[in-house]
């Protein structure tokens, strides 16, 4: 029988928010292994559709593997680039930086979307859970009233046995014959009532609910906890990141980058495996009546539909039920009240013991009808559809979308990061000198002394301080200073002209023997009588 809902169930449970998600995942085509389509229909047990759902979850895979290989070919590119002898600006680095940060708090800033999505998904979970252990409750409290209604009857009986017995003993002919007659009509009556009760129980009592909870409990709850300290751990990826580029350290970066690229593979495994539970769910939202059916064969797909579209007392089984147990039950109550009258000489405890019993066995009837009634069992189906088909099915699109995009900029993030480093200098290095490629400048510094620089004087950067040298007196009266080379032991001596200060000065340093350069220093007074500047030829 093919399950078409109702205007009333349509109205109630309303997917106008997810009901395109849920279209565009289920129309997706399903191919098994030997890349063949098969049938969209949510089948768990199915070996064919759960190939499907691998090969969905295989395509992230992919894109793993090409960005693994693009990262291949880029860092191979990278060592065989040959290293720019200009220093890298300022500006330039600021911008590399500035870029870096930005991309780096839009991850952060998506990381906390999809953080926010799982929560959401989690609990549109839950909720499904909570609803299938509610309906398990139902089952349960079916099955117990039944029960307690089979036992009450029985103690009926037992009790209208003895009620016969003391009559017996007590009238003889057809007085003995009457009561047998109504005795029997009681039990009669009642035991119509178990009957029907005990048959519609047995459309239910096979309907196990603890296997389908354990699974979807369990599943959620690890679903979230791996997407929960994935994501946590992107995020301290971010940190760590900033922390490289507000240091501009290399070992910072280079951690980031490793780090990073085993970050990659973890979330493109990741979204394979949220596409394929998003696709699964989109399928089991389709058509739920179908799975039902299969999942619970005891219960009639008319049964089924009767439940899910809540048409109160619609099934003409359960109507029957109704109508015979409240009959029966009246009747049963007829005959013992008869029996007070036409035999007043009964014991009394007798017969309230028998009125107990039948008002225990309405109990149990209307416990049982109550249970029974569809609008629970809807209100719980609702719930978990709500939960599994909106809920969940939302949060779960807003994952993948975000997670994919945090990828793709983690991606980047890493080209950049391995393209900053070379510009960054460690701690023991120089800064980037404005000087460096001027020739004058790069033949005089191979003859100077690289550590170890003694204090210089501020007016002029090529003498010692007063305090440090002894031998320089008055800044008027300038004799000539010995100056140790690194490139020999000769001394050399420049001579000045004893002028006062800012004054014009030429003096000449011999080289070793071995060299065949001379150097000549020349101080010359400016103009606007700012601080001498000086002047290096080698010749």
């Amino acid at each position: 029988m093919e399950y078409r809902p109702s205007p009333e169930y349509l109205r109630m449970v309303d997917y106008k928010d997810s009901k395109e998600f849920v279209k565009f995942f289920h129309n997706l085509p399903h191919f098994n292994l030997t890349l063949k389509t098969i049938d969209s229909t949510f089948r768990p047990e199915n070996a064919k559709y759960r190939e499907s759902l691998v090969l969905w979850a295989a395509v992230p895979v992919l894109l793993l593997v090409l960005t693994l290989v693009l990262f291949l070919i880029y860092f191979c590119y990278r060592c065989c680039q040959k290293e720019s002898s200009r220093p890298k600006k300022n500006n330039e680095l600021s911008c590399l930086r500035w870029t870096l940060a930005i991309i780096t708090f839009l991850v952060c800033g998506l990381v906390g979307l999809a953080m926010f999505a799982n929560e959401d998904s989690y609990k549109g979970l839950k909720d499904f859970c909570q609803s299938i252990n509610g309906a398990g409750r139902i089952m349960s409290d079916l099955n117990y009233d039944s029960s307690d209604f089979q036992k009450k009857s029985k103690t009926l009986r037992e009790n209208l046995d003895m009620l016969q017995n003391q009559i017996n003993s007590q009238m003889r002919g057809s007085q003995a014959q009457r009561s047998k007659a109504i005795t029997r009509k009681l039990i009669e009556s009642v035991s119509k009532c178990a009957v029907k009760i005990e048959q519609v129980n047995d459309r239910f009592k096979n309907v196990k609910t603890d296997t389908m909870k354990y699974f979807a409990e369990q599943g959620s709850f690890y679903r979230w906890l791996v997407s929960l300290c994935l994501l946590s751990w992107t995020v301290a990826l971010c940190l760590i990141l900033l922390i490289g580029i507000g240091k501009a350290s290399k070992c910072i970066l280079l951690i980031f980058c490793a780090t990073g690229t085993f970050t990659l593979v973890l979330s493109w495994m990741f979204i394979g495996l949220q596409l394929a539970l998003t696709i699964g769910s989109a399928d089991f939202c389709s058509n739920t009546t179908d799975y039902l059916a299969r999942k619970f064969p005891a219960v009639q797909v008319d049964v089924l539909n009767s439940y899910l579209n809540c048409q109160y007392w619609e099934n003409k089984q359960f109507s029957d039920l109704r109508s015979t147990c409240r009959k029966g039950l009246h009747t049963a109550k007829i005959q013992i009240n008869s029996i007070k009258e036409k035999y007043p000489s009964v014991n009394s405890n007798e017969v309230k013991e028998i009125e107990n019993t039948l008002a225990n066995l309405d109990v149990a009837y209307t416990g049982f009808m109550a249970a029974l009634d569809c609008r629970l069992f809807h209100k719980e189906y609702k719930i978990g559809a709500d939960g599994v088909c909106k809920t969940n099915i939302v949060a779960s699109v807003i994952m993948l979308l975000s997670c994919t995009v945090v990828v793709l900029l983690l991606t980047v993030l890493i080209i950049l990061s391995s393209h900053a480093w070379r510009h960054f200098s460690k701690p023991d290095e120089p800064v980037a000198d404005c000087n460096k490629g001027n020739v004058m400048y790069e033949e005089l510094m191979l003859y100077l002394p690289r550590k170890g620089y003694a204090s210089v004087d501020e007016d002029d950067p090529f003498l010692p301080r007063e305090t440090d040298s002894p031998i320089r007196g008055n800044s008027d009266d300038i004799s000539s200073v010995p100056i140790q080379l690194s490139g020999g032991s000769t001394e050399n001596s420049i001579d000045y002209n004893s002028t006062p200060k800012y004054s014009n000065y030429r003096g000449s340093n011999t080289l070793p023997n071995n060299s065949h350069h001379k150097t000549s220093v020349i101080n010359s007074t400016p103009m606007d009588g700012t601080m001498p500047r000086s002047h290096y030829r080698v010749v």
